[in-house]
């Protein structure tokens, strides 16, 4: 994550965006020794597809793939190494918005952006997941997405490229994370499903709350 910010900003201001991430964006425990915030999220976040998705979730649940398996990922690691870095730079503008937000008294916890772009990938691969029956190929497919930029997809339109399936369009998912699916995944309905989740969860221990 610091070198995606030192593509952006020079050395202290990507110190002080990283740090106002950390303590002012995602929630409590993302990064302590148990990472209590990010299993609380990926509980969130398959509750978020039961909910939203139940046909594909069912899907998902009746060929045993957890989508834990992909998303702990996207969670950990803010989308940097699973996105373009005009993509992760358009996401990450997203979080920080939202934790300026919060910072002037808005309720709720941050963070919620990264399960609105996590609900956009999978709804945009949700046909190539429904036609396959094996777990091993719902994983190599959603862990070796190839995100293209509108450019690169207008630039393979008419080649081979195209039929990479792999292959998931940047417009796309940014419009669905911005479009109908930042409509159902608000920050209200999120800290309302942490609050339900978080009694599933062995709580933090003391030493290890961030």
């Amino acid at each position: 994550m610091a070198a995606a910010l030192l593509l952006f900003l020079p050395e202290a201001p990507a110190f002080a965006c990283f740090a106002f991430l950390l303590e002012h964006v995602l929630p409590p425990d993302y990064y302590t020794n148990k990472m209590w915030g990010v299993r609380l999220d990926l509980l969130v976040f398959d509750s978020l597809l039961a909910a939203l998705e139940p046909e594909l979730h069912k899907h998902l649940r009746k060929h045993d793939f957890e989508s834990s398996m992909v998303v702990i990922q996207w969670l950990v690691c803010l989308f940097a190494i699973s996105l373009p870095i005009s993509a992760v730079a358009q996401v990450w503008d997203c979080l920080l918005v939202e934790g300026l937000r919060l910072q002037a008294g808005e309720s709720g916890t941050g963070g919620v952006v990264l399960l609105q772009v996590s609900l956009a990938l999978f709804r945009n691969c949700k046909e190539r997941l429904m036609a396959m029956e094996e777990v091993e190929d719902m994983l190599m497919l959603m862990m070796r997405l190839r995100v293209v930029t509108e450019d690169e997809a207008a630039q393979c339109s008419s080649s081979a490229g195209c039929s990479d399936p792999h292959v998931v369009h940047l417009p796309s998912v940014l419009s669905d994370a911005g479009g109908a699916v930042d409509a159902e995944v608000t920050i209200a309905r999120v800290q309302a499903l942490r609050l339900e989740c978080a009694v599933r969860l062995e709580p933090p221990d003391e030493a290890d709350v961030s």
